[in-house]
């Protein structure tokens, strides 16, 4: 196959020129669902207090993200081997299309997949009544920390917003196929359009898609296929429009490393998904946040006693006859240089994941090595020895989740015979879920939207008037010997020598003994 490097005449330059309107938004519907158990506004969220730190996009911090059509995740296997593909190839934000989830209920769905969020709009339904098409995101824990909101703009169309500097807006589309009637299709990229116009000006713009559209040498600079097919033409109209790039046809690799997609009933290759936008900004890398191990450090008096030298001969070092604030601002840096030098390192906490269990990792190695023999030899008994390798991986899956439960199930009962029934319910309730931690994500742009919005939904579950006279309830304890005056020097004292030691530094970085 043949591509010819021709200079493309309608992408001029990088940029994204939207609406100049620089708080423009479409917006998300009003009574959105966003989790399986329960109707938003309900369930943990980020502190606001730590917005700066959980930005998305930074000069000096890069991210990877991507799309992929997955044909279907219903299975359990399925999702959690997705999941950790995208964790193990650093993937922060997978656009995901035809995950065949239907969940008409529920416009949004939240849902916890070992250390990834998956977030779906509901799939549909054919004729037949199979379950067809539907898009989500896989998001990494960076990402999940600097979601804005999701919000569903058509069934083809589900569209995130992530703090950051500048605001990332991420749009993930699953066009109609290249066969599909001109008015689906015509509809489709109107709404697309719709969208895109819709994103402020200053936001970093990312469409993640399968667009079932074919791209040639005329409308892209290194495309695979030789000719531009009917729903190519509509995505160039698109990128003529909005001055977006194509970016997945902006490298110039080789043409065996172009393709996007593998039909799996003749084995054609075709390059139909596409990333459009701009590059993010590159720069240096910060530095990582330390934990340290407060605990060890207040059982052990030797670090101790090294560490208030170290504070003392820092501290004594510093000029005398200082402002006082300026002082202390030296005691903190001595006190950090301190720790630093005398507090042992936290360890990371691991988390027992399933996609890392040796069984899975044996498995998932047959599946590359028959990947790897089927692409170096397409054959039919090459391609059923890669299907098997395959299903022995969903189905080791099965086998662990299995001897999971079973082990659990094992658990219960030995607590139940030792008569220690709290972790016997606390085993129950792992197996079960039922007081596992609601996700969900308050809608808003700020702080103080996000509290108008928890103000107005408390209002409307508690904003009526009750019926009838109020009884007054009479007091139970009267005349109690509580002294409600300021605090003395005894009572902070006492209150002092309560204080539970191994605590960690307060934001000063200096230890609650120093």
């Amino acid at each position: 196959m043949k591509n010819k490097v021709i200079p493309n005449p309608i992408l001029p330059a990088a940029g994204v020129r939207r609406n100049i309107a620089a708080d423009g938004g479409a917006g998300p519907p009003p009574g959105g669902q966003h989790d399986d158990w329960t109707p938003n506004p309900q369930g943990r969220v980020q502190s606001d207090h730590s917005t700066p730190s959980n930005a998305l996009l930074r000069c000096w911090r890069p991210f990877v993200m991507g799309t992929f059509n997955a044909c279907t995740v219903r299975e359990e296997a399925r999702l959690v081997e997705l999941a950790h593909c995208a964790e193990e190839r650093g993937v922060e934000i997978l656009g995901i299309q035809e995950h065949r989830r239907v969940h008409t209920d529920d416009r949004i769905v939240y849902r916890r997949v070992e250390r990834s969020t998956f977030i779906t709009a509901s799939a549909w339904r054919n004729e037949a009544q199979a379950a067809t098409g539907g898009v989500g995101l896989m998001l990494g824990s960076l990402a999940r920390k600097a979601l804005r909101r999701v919000y569903h703009h058509t069934d083809r169309i589900l569209i995130a917003e992530f703090s950051g500097n500048p605001v990332t807006t991420v749009i993930v589309v699953y066009s109609p196929t290249n066969v599909a009637p001109p008015e689906e299709v015509e509809k489709f990229y109107e709404d697309l359009a719709t969208a895109v116009r819709d994103v402020p000006a200053h936001n970093f713009l990312a469409i993640l898609g399968d667009f079932n559209a074919r791209l040639g040498p005329e409308d892209a600079r290194f495309p695979y296929h030789d000719s531009t097919n009917r729903n190519g033409a509509y995505l160039t109209a698109l990128l003529m429009e909005h001055e977006l790039l194509p970016a997945n046809t902006m490298f110039r690799k080789r043409t065996g490393k172009r393709w996007t997609f593998q039909d799996r009933a003749s084995g054609m290759l075709r390059q139909l998904d596409y990333i459009l936008g701009v590059t993010e900004p590159q720069g240096p890398k910060p530095s990582p946040r330390i934990r340290y191990d407060w605990k060890a450090f207040s059982t052990d008096s030797g670090l101790q006693a090294r560490y208030t030298e170290e504070v003392r001969s820092r501290f004594q070092l510093l000029d005398e006859g200082l402002e006082p604030s300026s002082e202390y601002r030296r005691f903190v840096v001595a006190n950090k240089e301190a720790t630093r030098l005398c507090v042992p390192v936290l360890d990371k906490t691991r988390t027992s994941l399933q996609s890392r269990h040796p069984d899975i990792v044996v498995a998932r190695g047959r599946v590359e090595e028959a990947r790897l023999g089927y692409v170096s030899e397409p054959t039919v008994e090459r391609r059923g020895i890669l299907n098997e390798a395959k299903q022995l991986l969903f189905s080791t899956y099965d086998k662990i989740k299995g001897e999971e439960l079973m082990e659990r199930v094992q658990r219960v009962q030995a607590a139940q015979g030792e008569r220690q029934y709290g972790e016997a319910w606390r085993v129950i309730n792992e197996m079960t879920g039922r007081k596992r931690t609601k996700e969900g994500q308050v809608e808003g742009h700020s702080p103080e939207e996000r509290v108008v919005t928890w103000f107005n939904h408390f209002r409307r579950l508690l904003g009526t008037t009750a019926e009838g006279d109020e009884e007054e309830i009479p007091s139970f304890l009267q005349n109690l010997n509580i002294d409600d005056g300021p605090f003395t020097t005894s009572e902070f004292a006492r209150a002092k020598t309560m204080l539970r030691e191994g605590k960690s530094a307060g934001p000063d970085g200096i230890p609650q003994r120093s």
